[in-house]
């Protein structure tokens, strides 16, 4: 069993974090570049052009953001990449059911970090189902 950093290959699994808040975006590669290969969008749309060209097994979104929103995106996300573990964050509360993984803002670092270690078990197992 892995601990979910590492592919069977040796690769670092991917990790797409959305939030039109760039000081949002410092924090997650602060948090997570040095354990997982992180891909950043300041937008959803940003996002799901992300998605169509890299391999990512877990989706980080904020709730709000102008354009289209998390949730909205994640619906996209669950339609075309099942596989992919869906984590929304919010400062105003409701998952709508497009998320597996629902984190209140503020959240602590140990919150968000076991939220993607798990996320990305979750995608192992789906894709090792598949």
């Amino acid at each position: 069993m892995s601990d979910g950093r590492i592919d069977t290959e040796g690769k670092k699994h991917s990790v797409l974090f959305v939030d039109d808040e760039k000081n949002m975006l410092n924090i997650y590669s602060k948090m997570f570049g040095d354990n997982y290969d992180i891909c950043i969008a300041e937008s959803a749309e940003q996002g799901l052009e992300l998605l169509a060209e890299n391999e990512c097994a877990v989706v980080v979104t904020d709730r709000d953001m102008s354009g289209m929103r998390g949730p909205e995106m994640l619906k996209i996300v669950e339609r075309d990449y099942p596989d992919i573990t869906r984590i929304l964050v919010s400062g105003r509360g409701g998952n709508n059911g497009v998320a597996q993984v629902y984190l209140p803002k503020p959240f602590n670092h140990d919150m968000i970090k076991t939220a993607v270690a798990e996320g990305i078990e979750s995608y192992i197992q789906r894709c090792e189902g598949n």
